[in-house]
């Protein structure tokens, strides 16, 4: 199990046992969280923009979850519109074209895609263009009925600090955020910090290639454990 698979299972065990509503934006085909999901009862939403890996996503989830899926793209403002969206053609994935890590690469941010040349310099003919249906959080959470999150995870190449920043997190509280801070800029990474931090969060950071981080509520974790946490990691 990898240091990341354990800190998961860790975290996760923290939480009392009436948390367990889970919100992932990004959720791809479902394998990223497949083992977390088996670890407890969740109910939720998991949204995936990108049509054949939202059908795969779908198969995914157990049959008896309280776990829903959702084909959309989280925006920061415009809902229920159709826009245009990044992905890795399903056809050249599927064949081995590309490596499997490229079904990751999907967003509304092209540059931070085409950030990935240098481990396929002719990456550009790979990537499609396709237009998907975007929602705002606060009518995703409405829809679906959602007032609190216990674990809120994002992963949408570039676009994380964009929806974070959006997202009503003093009005949901979740007591877990998960975020990649690899393709943000350092003032956006910053601000994004600060935002979260007024709202009672501390820090873990994973260091490793995507530079993923924790964002921990006081509720569940004193702030001076997670930083001594963090600096252990």
């Amino acid at each position: 199990m990898t240091k990341l698979a354990t800190l998961w299972q860790e975290l996760v065990a923290l939480l009392p046992v009436t948390e367990n509503t889970l919100v992932q934006i990004g959720a791809n085909d479902g394998a990223t969280l497949n083992d977390l999901i088996q670890l407890r009862e969740w109910h939720g939403v998991l949204i995936e923009p990108v049509p054949f890996l939202f059908e795969r996503l779908k198969v995914s989830i157990p049959v008896a979850s309280g776990l829903l899926a959702l084909n959309a793209a989280i925006h920061p403002s415009a809902d229920r519109e159709t826009m245009t969206f990044y992905s890795v053609k399903e056809h050249e994935l599927d064949n081995k074209i590309v490596p499997g890590w490229f079904k990751g690469l999907s967003s509304f941010d092209l540059p931070t895609i085409l950030s990935h040349e240098k481990f396929v310099p002719d990456i550009r003919e790979h990537i499609e263009e396709i237009t998907v249906q975007t929602r705002t959080s606060e009518s995703l959470l409405n829809e679906f009925r959602i007032s609190s999150v216990s674990l809120l995870y994002i992963d949408t190449e570039g676009y994380d600090a964009k929806i974070l920043m959006s997202f009503p997190i003093e009005a949901t509280r979740p007591l877990i955020v998960f975020y990649e801070t690899k393709h943000l800029h350092a003032e956006e990474a910053n601000r994004l910090t600060l935002m979260l931090a007024q709202y009672g969060y501390s820090f873990l950071h994973t260091r490793d290639i995507e530079q993923n981080v924790f964002a921990i509520s006081q509720r569940l974790l004193p702030a001076p454990f997670v930083r001594l946490l963090d600096k252990l990691l």
